[in-house]
């Protein structure tokens, strides 16, 4: 088949046969594309590019599975896990991960590894240690601070949000009851 000038078509058929391989030796056709009467090698590309796009949606399925449930995945070589206590109109304040925000958090973690609590919520926060092997955890944290936790020993921790009542805290409406935040962190 030969291109003509100015015919789209018939210019990417030859684009196209300049670079397939023939069959039984593998070797590219000529740089016409002699022999060449039909493609294909479309129907391998776009079976190719179907199981590309599956692949990266099945990715994207089990990444928002995780993230649904607020499960994070974090590895003691690997540094920290940061959460934020944030501040929000319907139930005062929130643990937030970055991509999700819920009023109870599961994490996965090895031994070793850190978690980085920051406190953006207007009341101050204390943190209480509910079960597990003992933790260092500060009394609270004010707004904008921050406290780093290590779990160094395997186990099942439970911690939940202690508010600090302040004489001089701002009255802030919210909606509903406050929530008591709950984080539950697995050590294995």
């Amino acid at each position: 088949m030969r291109a003509v000038a100015g015919d789209p078509q018939s210019r990417f058929l030859f684009l196209a046969a300049r670079f397939r391989f023939r069959a039984d030796d593998r070797e590219p056709l000529g740089e016409h594309g002699e022999g060449v009467t039909e493609f294909k090698g479309v129907a391998t590309v776009t079976k190719l590019l179907v199981a590309i796009a599956g692949l990266v949606a099945g990715g994207a399925i089990v990444t928002g599975t995780a993230v649904a449930y607020g499960t994070t995945n974090a590895s003691a070589t690997t540094g920290m896990t940061k959460l934020t206590i944030q501040h929000v109109q319907k139930g005062c304040h929130v643990l937030s991960n970055g991509s999700r925000q819920a009023a109870s958090m599961t994490l996965n973690l090895r031994p070793g590894a850190s978690l980085q609590l920051r406190d953006m919520d207007i009341d101050p926060q204390g943190l209480v240690q509910l079960s597990g092997p003992k933790l260092n955890i500060r009394s609270h944290m004010m707004m904008g601070e921050q406290q780093t936790i290590t779990f160094k020993r395997p186990g099942v921790y439970r911690l939940k949000n202690k508010v600090i009542e302040m004489g001089t805290m701002m009255d802030v409406k919210t909606i509903g009851p406050d929530n008591t935040l709950r984080l539950t962190v697995s050590v294995r």
